[in-house]
């Protein structure tokens, strides 16, 4: 009869086979901020949106961290599907299809003293391509973009897990700072397999024993 109950207790800790996390950090926990060639020095951590410009004399750089994807680092999970979610809107009327790469950053750096001279470098590797199109002027949607290798690679820790830069492409996003709905702030939607086990403590399996 134990043997029985044990089963029934650690069945019951157990999840189904896949699931999906959704990571939205708000100011409190959000690592997003951009840089700049122009201002090598200068910090806008704290601003509001983040920008990207593939300008050749002026390149611009955005960076963001979604620090909660720690809890899942070498768990032994697999990664069904990954995709960043950006509010996207347009400050300079372009309105034409637009290209951006995304790359998983090499070193730690922080929002509010990240610069244009002191920023890290990127696995180029795994970098990928993201075409869209262009707002119209004063108008935001969303645009997702496909970031599962990506996010493979630092849940198995063949790489750190220290953010994504968006470069080489035109954009203005909302970031974790801004006031605006929560549901416009960046965020990480991934699907994992694999058992994600829920902790039954000792006590409890004891207490039914008697």
């Amino acid at each position: 009869m134990r043997y029985v109950l044990l089963a029934v207790v650690l069945l019951a800790g157990v999840c189904p086979a896949s699931f999906e996390v959704t990571l939205q950090p708000d100011d409190d926990e959000g690592n997003d901020s951009w840089t700049a060639m122009s201002w090598p020095d200068w910090n806008d951590g704290d601003n509001t949106d983040f920008y990207v410009s593939d300008s050749v004399e002026d390149p611009w750089y955005a960076f963001i961290e979604f620090r909660e994807l720690d809890d899942y680092v070498g768990q032994g999970h697999t990664v069904l599907s990954a995709e960043l979610w950006l509010t996207v809107f347009e400050w300079v009327s372009l309105n034409y299809e637009s290209q951006i790469w995304i790359a998983p950053v090499d070193a730690d750096w922080e929002e509010m003293t990240i610069t244009w001279n002191n920023q890290p470098g990127i696995y180029e590797t795994y970098a990928v391509e993201r075409s869209f199109e262009e707002p119209e002027y004063g108008e935001e949607y969303f645009v997702s973009f496909d970031v599962q290798d990506i996010v493979q690679a630092w849940l198995n820790e063949d790489i750190p897990q220290y953010g994504i830069r968006l470069y080489d492409g035109y954009m203005q996003a909302i970031s974790s700072d801004s006031g605006y709905y929560v549901y416009r702030r960046p965020k990480l939607i991934f699907t994992l397999s694999g058992t994600n086990v829920i902790n039954t403590s000792h006590g409890q399996i004891k207490a039914l024993f008697h």
